[in-house]
């Protein structure tokens, strides 16, 4: 992960002294489709998110994850399981607004995850056979 994603997250649950849980190994903290009351950082640890089987994302320390449901208020998209012994700050749902309305850099840390969480999605994605990327490229990708 980018260190000034990282230290953006990190540093903000310093300042909102949010509640540590612990999770051994193999433990499960969420299920896909469970209400998305609360957004984790991991301490230390690993975490998986997993959806059908495969792994999509290994979380570690200074990475949050459990945020898309805080943002648009929905159930969880997929599974998290710790891989080994993990703590996480957990961030409930009156804590998440407070930093996002009120520490820039949580904020800008948040917006710069989902930005490169989404750009790794674009990238592993690829076009159906035989249709070019964009009229006239062929299928050469462009800088961007």
């Amino acid at each position: 992960m980018n260190g000034v994603i990282e230290d953006g997250i990190a540093a903000a649950m310093g300042r909102a002294g949010v509640p540590v849980r612990t999770y051994h190994q193999g433990a499960v903290v969420f299920v896909k489709d469970d209400e998305a009351d609360c957004a984790y950082v991991v301490k230390t640890g690993r975490v998986e998110i997993r959806e059908k089987g495969r792994v999509l994302e290994s979380i570690g320390p200074g990475e949050i994850f459990g945020e898309v449901g805080m943002i648009d208020r929905g159930r969880r998209s997929a599974s998290a399981v710790a891989i080994e012994p993990t703590e996480v700050h957990m961030i409930d749902r009156e804590a998440f607004d407070r930093l996002v309305r009120g520490d820039a850099e949580f904020s800008l840390a948040i917006m710069r995850d989902l930005a490169r969480r989404l750009r790794s999605m674009n990238a592993h994605q690829s076009p159906p056979t035989g249709l070019p990327l964009a009229p006239g490229l062929g299928g050469r990708r462009s800088a961007g």
